[in-house]
């Protein structure tokens, strides 16, 4: 009996390593202005040279799949995540996603207790975030072909959410109410 015992046991401590082993902890940012969210960007086991990414709010009991999991929408290689930020930080994770084929991120912020997201399709990190009390906005200086002015602009308005379009600027001004975060050196 003792050896049956010993045997479980063994095989419980197996399946349990092989389950810590099959997740990484990428990242870990407090998020919102008193900085009492806590999210982990979370890499799934390894296929090849991709992995599914999910995020795991503090608040939550599962994982949420960063861009859902329609076609590998999720499973991406060459990520990076940053946490920026100083009085209120803002996550921002860019990488080759395989459900889009292209280079895609997300940015997230917690504002006024809720989460807000900004999906884009850009290669790098943007070059600053700008936070306002009901607005959050990207800001890249490298971006794709078309578009011809400095800066490709994405933006988040609380209440109503993601901006469809991605705008054009050859100058982006300091927010008034804000706080301007560079993410890239």
């Amino acid at each position: 009996m003792r050896k049956l015992s010993a045997q479980f046991i063994c095989l419980i401590m197996l399946v349990w390593s092989g389950v810590a082993i099959a997740q990484t902890t990428l990242v870990t940012c407090r998020l919102g202005k008193k900085q009492h969210e806590t999210i982990s960007v979370i890499a799934g086991q390894s296929i090849a040279d991709s992995r599914i990414i999910s995020l795991k709010m503090s608040s939550e009991h599962r994982p949420q799949l960063i861009f859902g999991d329609e076609d590998n929408a999720s499973r991406g290689s060459e990520v990076r995540a940053k946490c920026v930020g100083k009085e209120e930080k803002v996550l921002v994770l860019v990488g080759e996603f395989l459900g889009a084929g292209y280079p895609r991120g997300v940015a997230v912020r917690v504002n006024k207790g809720r989460l807000e997201k900004i999906e884009f399709a850009e290669r790098g990190l943007p070059a600053f975030v700008d936070l306002m009390p009901s607005e959050m906005r990207l800001a890249f200086s490298r971006h794709g072909p078309e578009i011809a002015a400095q800066f490709a602009i994405y933006t988040y308005v609380s209440g109503a959410g993601p901006m469809p379009e991605v705008k054009e600027a050859n100058r982006v001004p300091l927010p008034i109410d804000g706080v301007r975060i560079p993410v890239q050196p």
